[in-house]
């Protein structure tokens, strides 16, 4: 197959080498310049010539910074899970760049405010920690609840609404044991789970039995207060 070499000149030289398109002029475009001159400086409109192979790079090259910025400037897996080994380092990059697909397309399937890439990066990380999408009631569990009556027993952790997330907080440094707090509903039962649509009068969330617990806690705060 035929390959072509191109030098373009705009503010400086740069190479293309293409497979298709041609170097036929097409639309001229329009650069803003500073020129020198004895008062100072002043502002000039330049217009550069381009052939077609160049407009149709610039057309595309756009989608590539979009997702390298994202990806490499707000993810930066590159960055926070160091490794030398290359598959691990390819393995990190194609989940970087599902992550960043991912992310383009719920800014167009959602609408509203745009939410920032590392806050969605954020909400993406605690409900891939927190999904109960395929967990299972034990036995015994099964046989006192009915699905009826317990229908969020699992309740998924799922998208950006309201669910239920364990607590992080330590008992003290370099404890494994999670802070537990009374449950806000029964107000017997102490939990690790936290509601993330639900604060009390301060700045912390409240406290919930999760439903594999065998309680209806959070199910039945959940309908009286945000259904």
């Amino acid at each position: 197959k035929e390959i072509m070499a191109l030098l373009w000149v705009d503010r400086v030289r740069r190479f293309f080498v293409a497979t298709t398109s041609s170097t036929e002029p097409a639309a001229p475009i329009t650069r803003i310049r500073w020129q020198r001159i004895p008062q100072g400086a002043q502002r000039l409109n330049v217009v550069v010539a381009q052939p077609v192979v160049v407009e149709k790079y610039y057309e595309a090259a756009g989608m590539i910074d979009f997702h390298n910025r994202p990806r490499q400037g707000e993810l930066d897996l590159e960055k926070s899970v160091k490794t030398k080994r290359w598959d691990m380092r390819v393995n990190h990059t194609m989940f970087a760049m599902g992550v960043v697909n991912c992310y383009s397309v719920a800014s167009r399937v959602h609408s509203g405010e745009r939410i920032p890439p590392k806050l969605w990066f954020t909400k993406l990380a605690e409900d891939l920690i927190n999904n109960q999408v395929s967990s299972r009631l034990s036995r015994r569990l099964k046989r006192n609840i009915s699905e009826e009556v317990h229908p969020m027993a699992t309740h998924p952790s799922s998208g950006t609404g309201g669910r239920l997330s364990p607590r992080r907080r330590k008992v003290s440094e370099g404890s494994n044991e999670t802070v537990q707090q009374r449950c806000k509903w029964c107000k017997t039962k102490k939990t690790i789970w936290v509601c993330t649509e639900s604060r009390d009068g301060g700045a912390q969330y409240e406290s919930f039995c999760h439903g594999k617990s065998g309680r209806e806690c959070f199910h039945l705060h959940w309908n009286a207060t945000h259904q």
